[in-house]
């Protein structure tokens, strides 16, 4: 198959090529081919799914060749894929080199002599047959493969990176299936659509300046003035307050005409300049002209356009980017003077990372502990001086203002031992610890790592003091035995003999007898201590695990207010990489899901959120897999309401207020105290809602002590 494209798209031919990278086909409990979310042939580089392919069937030939979202998912068939591993990478050239081989990239036309209509290398603008403009495209050389001189990489607004292959004046791209002509002029006319690729120098409005902006090294990271990268969080907000540049912190630039330039998120989003100032990275689009497009503006230095030169980005609306000392993001300033807030340095992926390498030499957080069951145990080497510095515990995904209650999720650094500190345990997967260097979120260090489930089973003896172990042990229950064949007929002989010798046999009888069962009364002691066999701990390992991975998943929901996220707990979540929730009208079917649901491995499970949604009956289903089956299911009813809610337990009811432990609170945390007046009560199935002025207090009726005065204010709303 040198050539084809069907280790893309063919499932059995997907299996043997991903066999030849040495990939592991299918795993982890879930079969190679299935209807999963990522469409074709996919691998993970990171995570519990490491080193594993799968095929995702259904969707379009466009699905199977767009590169995944996720991080940790790669395509092993695109060497240009920039997540891919270099020893895959190294593997997947060896084999299209070679030409024994059955398998290759898509065709690529013989190297030809340049002719008098060569294709172009710059800005092309992307039209309809009827002149309409659909986006743009920079075309460059593919300097990956320098050998091969008709080989060009056309980067788009909407596709992304598209190989283009040019024989004479014919230019072929083997994604979309289609084949250009290069006009005199260098524009290009596509068949069989009829679409244009019209060359910028042809359109009056050619692009200023030849030097690229990012100057061919790949992401970027955006460090400003106060030393800190901007960081784009999976819900679209932006955070420009981390120390070191990781995942989150790099973006994909594409240069377009007139100096404009995208960013693109490792969340394959968008970052967007909104009109009134703040900034968004949660668009799946970058249209030309649009908020998503901005202008760069470099410092005059000795290489213009250099990715080290200091630079603004000005949006569409006239406002440059500014970062604020706080950790925030403002897209609202008039002018950019040199050295303010406004300036912002472009850091290249392989500058960073030489970066981290020096710096992991300190590792100012040392994870001691991490595994489920037991606190999660840390070290701090170089913590902040400061006597309002703090540290907290947090799901990687989640914003530094959600660290929950003190002493629960964060606390002071003056309170704890820097050298042996610790949190409550946590429930299995990705979590970070953040040290904040004074009393509100400015950042001083970060480290994200995994929680991983406890091993049950004891550590064996080795098997010389095993068989050391079993032999003494039957030789003391022999001796035993032996000692009481000699002991008792003695006993029973000399027991009813009546001659004068009888008490010779009684005593050396008794001795032998007494001897033998002390013999064999300490063989069972050492029996009892030694405990089960390696097969019997083994099989007490597998009963304690069947009794975990049957225990009953439920879905506890925390918030009902409508058009506010609604907060749900889910106990004992299924295992697995593809369990996904969602939320649905309580009449609605599985598949009635559009954009209402999230995986698992994407929230924290012991306090996730779901969109908000009006009010009404409403249900969350959790499915066990990338498909519906259902694994639970709960059904509950959103009110009407704004204010915030607070849970409650061991609650009582006094002078028309609520007495009780309160539970994350936004002002109080955790702690026992009395609530303002009570205005207004009801009921809802096993919970109460008790509405002050500000907040609605949640308690369910075993946590409620219900000694109520009917006559009080509050209870006619019942």
């Amino acid at each position: 198959m040198a050539g084809d494209q069907r280790h893309i798209h063919d499932p059995a031919t997907a299996e043997e090529f991903a066999r030849a990278l040495g990939l592991q086909v299918g795993g982890a409990g879930y079969p190679f081919v299935g209807n999963w979310g990522t469409k074709g042939l996919y691998a993970y580089r990171s995570g519990q799914y490491n080193g594993i392919a799968y095929f995702g069937t259904g969707g379009s030939e466009r699905d199977r060749l767009t590169m995944p979202h996720e991080s940790e998912k790669y395509r092993p068939w695109n060497r240009y894929d920039p997540d891919i591993p270099a020893h895959i990478r190294k593997k997947l050239i060896e084999l299209e080199d070679d030409e024994t081989t059955s398998i290759g990239q898509p065709p690529q036309p013989a190297h030809v002599q340049p002719s008098s209509q060569a294709l172009r290398t710059g800005w092309y603008r992307m039209e309809l047959a009827d002149g309409s403009v659909i986006g743009r495209a920079r075309v460059q050389r593919n300097e990956r493969n320098t050998s091969a001189t008709n080989e060009f990489i056309a980067t788009g607004d909407l596709t992304g990176d598209v190989m283009w292959y040019v024989e004479g004046n014919t230019v072929k791209v083997p994604k979309f299936g289609s084949t250009g002509t290069i006009q005199a002029d260098g524009n290009i006319t596509w068949s069989p659509d009829g679409k244009k690729a019209m060359y910028e120098g042809n359109a009056g409005d050619p692009s200023t300046g030849e030097q690229s902006i990012r100057n061919g090294v790949g992401k970027i990271a955006l460090k400003s003035v106060h030393g800190k990268y901007l960081s784009a969080q999976p819900d679209g907000r932006a955070e420009w307050n981390r120390t070191v540049a990781c995942g989150w912190e790099f973006f994909e630039l594409s240069e377009r005409n007139g100096r404009k330039i995208t960013l693109r998120s490792t969340h394959g989003k968008y970052v967007s300049a909104q009109p009134d100032g703040t900034v968004q990275i949660n668009r799946d689009y970058a249209p030309p002209g649009g908020w998503e497009e901005f202008t760069v503006e470099t410092r005059p230095g000795s290489t213009p356009g250099d990715a080290h030169d200091f630079l603004n980005l000005k949006s569409v609306h006239g406002k440059y980017l500014s970062a604020q000392a706080d950790g925030t993001a403002q897209w609202n300033r008039d002018h950019a003077p040199p050295g303010g807030w406004e300036d912002i340095q472009f850091v290249p992926q392989v500058s960073q990372n030489q970066e981290q390498v020096s710096i992991k030499h300190q590792q100012s957080i040392e994870i001691l502990e991490a595994v489920t069951g037991k606190p999660v145990r840390f070290k701090l080497n170089s913590p902040p001086n400061h006597n309002d510095a703090w540290v907290g515990i947090y799901s990687t995904g989640a914003s530094d203002q959600d660290h929950g209650a003190q002493n629960n999720r964060w606390k002071w650094l003056r309170d704890i031992d820097a050298n042996n500190a610790s949190f409550p345990k946590q429930i299995a997967g990705s979590h970070s610890i953040r040290v904040f260097s004074d009393g509100g979120y400015k950042l001083h260090e970060r480290k994200d790592f995994q929680v991983k489930a406890q091993t049950l089973a004891t550590q064996p003896l080795d098997d010389t003091a095993q068989k050391q172990g079993r032999g003494g042990i039957r030789f003391a229950v022999l001796f035993g035995l032996f000692l009481m064949l000699l002991g008792l007929p003695l006993v029973i002989v000399g027991s009813i003999s009546t001659a004068e010798g009888r008490l010779g046999m009684l005593i050396p009888g008794a001795v032998f007898t007494s001897f033998g069962g002390f013999a064999l009364f300490m063989s069972i002691v050492a029996v009892i201590k030694r405990g089960p066999t390696e097969t019997e701990n083994h099989s007490s390992v597998m009963v304690y695990q069947e009794a975990v991975d049957s225990a009953s998943t439920n879905i506890e929901v925390l918030s009902f207010n409508h058009n506010q996220p609604i907060r749900f707990r889910i106990n004992n979540p299924p295992p697995g990489g593809n369990a996904w929730v969602g939320i649905y009208p309580v009449d609605a079917e599985d598949r009635e899901h559009d954009d209402r649901w999230k995986w698992l491995r994407d929230i924290e499970v012991d306090n996730a959120t779901l969109p908000g949604q009006s009010k009404g009956m409403w249900s969350i289903r959790l499915f066990s897999d990338g498909g519906y089956t259902l694994h639970e299911r709960t059904d509950f009813e959103i009110l009407e309401g704004y204010k915030n809610e607070v849970w409650m337990r061991n609650a009582r009811i006094e002078a028309s207020r609520i007495i009780g432990d309160m539970i994350d609170h936004p002002t109080f945390g955790n702690m026992n105290r009395r609530t303002s007046m009570i205005i207004k009560r009801t009921k809802h199935g096993n919970m109460h809602r008790f509405e002050t002025n500000n907040t609605t207090y949640l308690i369910k009726d075993e946590d409620l002590a219900d000694e109520v005065n009917v006559n009080e204010p509050f209870w006619g709303n019942a």
